[in-house]
């Protein structure tokens, strides 16, 4: 089965930013990648700190994260799905599951 989007976390989408192997990922595998607000907020907040480590310029490393193509969601865009998801969890693995799945967590 092919994949048709993926969901990447802030490592990822900081990997992709200076180039590393998440960028072929985000760019030549023809997936629509998806990130929340709050791994975007934290890409953005981590952005001087990549730079100076890999002794980038910041206004590239800030051009580079413009350019990537994800698609930002808000909690917003999850909040319906949200409830109904965790019920589906709840009735999966009930032996297993987490607090994630009482929907209990922070």
């Amino acid at each position: 089965m092919p994949i048709d989007a993926v969901v990447a976390d802030a490592n990822v989408l900081l990997s992709a930013i200076l180039g590393k192997a998440s960028l072929r990922i985000l760019t030549e595998f023809g997936v629509v990648v998806h990130a929340a607000r709050f791994n975007a907020e934290e890409v953005a907040e981590y952005l001087p700190f990549m730079a100076a480590k890999y002794k980038l310029p910041v206004d590239l490393v800030g051009l580079q994260w413009k350019l990537l193509p994800i698609k930002i969601h808000s909690m917003e865009d999850y909040e319906d799905p949200f409830a109904g998801a965790l019920q589906d969890l709840a009735s999966r693995r009930p032996r297993r599951c987490s607090r994630a799945c009482s929907g209990t967590f922070p």
